[in-house]
């Protein structure tokens, strides 16, 4: 509902009644934690913070001290425009940023991931910081939002803790490809992105790139949500 929310589409007020007039659910338990906890806690950042929340400046010492000690570790750094186009060497991280990129959405998991390989293709946080709100703002549906900027942030270690150090990551919490809420959305990404775009192959391909209005208009219109339904991805 992020990008529902997001545009003005969704009331939170509407989703906060309906939340609570749900059965008790590991599911409703799940939403009502990300809706009510991880959502406010990411407006009082952007708001209480010194820093904007879409700069490195915002990321605890901690995070920005282990990030720039590991900035001159070994590392493979893509352009932004590769990135774009998803022309990297990890094939999970290429269908997570075409779909992202065809959907103007990613599931959260993934998207943690999608934000944590970032540090392996950047020089320091400041650089990751800056192609990470690049890509997201220009992708995401729910870019240039509070929630969107703390997500940014926790892959770079804001809200989180020190943990084991490892070679270019250094204390930042790793993200593992292989976790099974990972692995049960790849063949999903795979088989929605190849449906819109027509082949495997074309997935693969560099696409022209279109203003965040577009997609915004084309996200929400009326073919394009009849198209989401037939492949599954939205309900009635």
């Amino acid at each position: 509902m992020s990008s529902y929310l997001n545009l003005g589409m969704v009331s939170p007020f509407r989703l906060a009644r309906d939340i609570e007039a749900l059965p008790p659910s590991d599911g409703k338990t799940k939403f009502a934690d990300e809706f009510y906890k991880w959502r406010g806690i990411s407006y009082n950042h952007a708001f209480y913070s010194p820093k904007p929340p879409h700069s490195h400046e915002a990321l605890p010492a901690w995070a920005l001290t282990t990030l720039r000690a590991h900035a001159t570790d070994p590392r493979h750094e893509y352009t932004i425009e590769e990135l774009e186009r998803a022309q990297t060497d990890s094939r999970v991280w290429n269908e997570m940023q075409t779909f992202l990129e065809i959907t103007g959405e990613l599931h959260n998991n993934c998207r943690m991931f999608w934000g944590r390989a970032i540090i392996a293709w950047s020089r320091g946080p400041e650089d990751a910081m800056q192609k990470l709100v690049h890509l997201n703002d220009k992708f995401a549906l729910d870019g240039l939002s509070p929630p969107s900027y703390a997500g940014l942030g926790w892959c770079l270690g804001l809200f989180d803790k020190p943990q084991g150090e490892t070679a270019v990551f250094g204390k930042i919490r790793p993200k593992n490809v292989n976790t099974h809420k990972i692995k049960d959305k790849l063949s999903e990404f795979r088989r929605i992105a190849v449906k819109a775009v027509g082949s495997s192959e074309a997935v693969s391909s560099p696409r022209p790139s279109t203003s965040r209005q577009s997609r915004i208009e084309s996200f929400f219109s009326p073919a394009s949500a009849a198209k989401r339904r037939k492949l599954g991805t939205e309900d009635d």
